[in-house]
């Protein structure tokens, strides 16, 4: 990643500035080379930085409206439900109106069947 690089390349030119004779032209130009390998590794670790940044509020943007659809996809479901509830008992409050007032016309006695011993008898033969 960007910030090793630029942990390997300090620690490379720390290393340069204790071994560099001040007086030598070719430890100057390392120690040079190194500096500014240093810097273009700390530009490049902060526009990564800053691309991650970005990168990462799109993706709480992302979820948070995710979020907030599927709150809402939630709520329109419940309420189709609700409203398909409703529909269902104010049909059945219907149909048992209607079937109420025919329950009491209903002559329960002429309906029930009587039985006799012989009746019984027989059955339990059969």
């Amino acid at each position: 990643t960007s910030l090793n690089t630029v942990t390997t390349k300090n620690a490379q030119m720390m290393k340069l500035r204790g071994q560099t004779n001040p007086n030598s032209a070719g430890s100057q130009m390392k120690l040079y080379d190194a500096e500014l390998s240093l810097s273009r590794a700390q530009q490049a670790a902060e526009s990564s930085r800053i691309e991650y940044e970005a990168v990462s509020g799109r993706v709480l943007r992302e979820v948070d409206r995710f979020k907030a659809e599927g709150a809402k996809n939630v709520r329109a479901t419940l309420a189709e439900y609700c409203a398909a509830q409703a529909e269902f008992h104010r049909r059945m409050e219907g149909a048992w109106g209607e079937l109420v007032p025919r329950l009491g016309e209903i002559d329960l006695d002429a309906h029930v069947p009587t039985t006799t011993a012989a009746g019984v008898g027989a059955a339990a033969a059969a």
